[in-house]
Formats: structure tokens, C-alpha cells, sequence
């Protein structure tokens, strides 16, 4: 399942795998790591001193993060001052939750993204949001969906309707 999954992430992506080396960590990765190297044509694979216990100590030194994502129903992608409240309610939640953790405002960063779609497909493309959304982002949005899809599916197509379909 995983050597299926990591292919399926590199051809979307154009990547060659050969070019690469497989880092193996936690408590059975590196028992795995050599098998799955071999069938994805990975010639290098790196085991850290204390491979089992590499996870636990990275999660000491990451950064707090919140996530929040919210669906948007069909018929409200457009709705740009629903859009816009959306976020505004998310980035208030996760603003309260870094001032619960000790988190000074000036140390915050906010990354909002969108997830777009072809009304006919079932796959997302997430593009980054850096402004409050406009007539003009919207559109300035369709036209990067376009190139973004085509670069990640390898097709476009102008006539078929996009949806936004979740909020990062």
C-alpha cells in the first residue's frame, strides 16, 4: 500500500525516485525500508542513530500547528462574502488556540489555501490564499487552477465549471 501511494505521489508530481533516498524511521520503518527502496528503485536508504525513537524527538523540537479545514457546500464557492467570514472565523479559532499555548502574536503564521475542483471530477488541486477574495482573486484563481491541474493531472478543461470545495 505505501510503495503504491509514495508512486502515485511521484508521478503527480513528476518526480524520479531513483534520484532520491529513502529515510527510514520509527519503531518498524527501518525493518521495511529496504523492501520498499527496492520495489520504488531507490538505490539509498539512510537509518538514523535511534531510528525508533527519531519521531518522538522531532516532535520536541516542531513548531505548535493548528489545522482547520471547513467543506464548503455546493453553491457557496462562489459566495465570496461566505468565503471570506469562513476564514475569518477560522483564523480567530486558531489565533485563540496559539494564545492558549503561550503563543505570542508577533511568532503566528496564518496559511490559508483553497481546494478547487472540476464540478466532474473528484480530486482537488489547493492553491495558496494570500488575499481576501475578490472578483479579481477569483479570477486570477480560475486561471491558476487551470495550469496547477494540468501540471498535476495532465489535463485542463476551460469549459467545465470549478468548484471550491474546502477551505485550508
Amino acid at each position: 500500500v505505501i510503495v503504491g501511494a509514495i508512486r502515485e505521489k511521484a508521478m503527480r508530481r513528476n518526480y524520479d525516485l531513483s534520484k532520491f533516498v529513502l529515510c527510514a524511521f520509527g519503531r518498524t520503518g527501518p525493518i521495511h525500508a529496504f523492501r520498499i527502496a527496492s520495489l520504488l528503485g531507490v538505490s539509498e536508504v539512510v537509518i538514523p542513530f535511534n531510528a525508533g525513537v527519531f519521531t518522538a524527538f522531532g516532535s520536541l523540537f516542531a513548531d505548535t500547528r493548528y489545522d482547520y479545514i471547513q467543506m464548503v457546500a455546493p453553491g457557496k464557492g462562489n459566495d465570496k462574502d461566505f468565503l471570506n467570514k469562513a476564514y475569518t472565523k477560522m483564523e480567530n479559532e486558531g489565533r485563540k488556540a496559539l494564545h492558549r499555548e503561550g503563543i505570542p502574536e508577533n511568532k503566528m503564521i496564518i496559511r490559508k489555501s483553497l481546494g478547487l475542483r472540476y464540478a466532474a471530477e473528484t480530486h482537488e488541486v489547493i492553491l495558496p490564499l494570500s488575499k481576501k477574495i475578490t472578483s479579481k482573486v477569483m479570477n486570477d484563481l480560475e486561471k491558476i487552477f487551470h495550469e496547477r491541474h494540468e501540471l498535476q493531472y495532465g489535463h485542463k478543461i476551460l469549459d467545465e465549471p470549478i468548484a471550491i470545495v474546502s477551505l485550508y
